[in-house]
């Protein structure tokens, strides 16, 4: 009798906690789409962004945001290059919370400057498929200590 009692308090107490704490899994652009989040993109100087999204729902949501993703330069005139990410990134939000993210890429288009502080991105598209298999094959591999010097230079020089 006291472990059936105890097995139906654990059941109950399951079923409410799966029906209030619900996650949404879900990819970045799907999560526009369905109006499930507003965001905004601001370049924090550099090759990072500052990434202020809001979710909508009332349940948790995780956003995959895959390699090869694009932020695109929202500048007047486009002058600045598009942001490419090239390791995944999974953001976390509660029910209705709005939270910033730091997110890091790589320039990705040679005729146009660096980015700068306060330019706004928008919320782009997967790159073409040349930038895509460059970003998932740096996503799964790790560069050498001569490679990461590098990219720290290039991106202290990037401002």
């Amino acid at each position: 009798m006291n472990t059936k009692l105890i097995v139906l308090t654990f059941l109950i107490c399951f079923f409410i906690s799966g029906t209030i704490n619900g996650k949404i899994k879900v990819s970045l652009q799907k999560a526009f789409d369905k109006k499930y989040i507003t965001a905004k993109a601001v370049c924090k100087g550099g090759l990072e962004l500052d990434y202020s999204i809001s979710n909508l729902l009332k349940d948790s949501l995780l956003i995959a945001i895959p390699a090869g993703w694009r932020f695109n330069s929202n500048a007047g005139k486009n002058d600045y290059q598009d942001i490419l990410m090239v390791h995944e990134e999974i953001l976390v939000l509660r029910p209705k919370q709005t939270k910033k993210f730091d997110i890091k890429g790589y320039c990705c288009e040679a005729t146009k400057s660096g980015p700068q502080k306060g330019v706004s991105y928008t919320l782009g598209k997967m790159a073409d498929s040349s930038l895509v298999l460059l970003a998932r094959y740096l996503n799964t591999h790790k560069t050498d200590s001569n490679t990461d010097f590098l990219i720290k230079k290039l991106k202290t020089n990037a401002v």
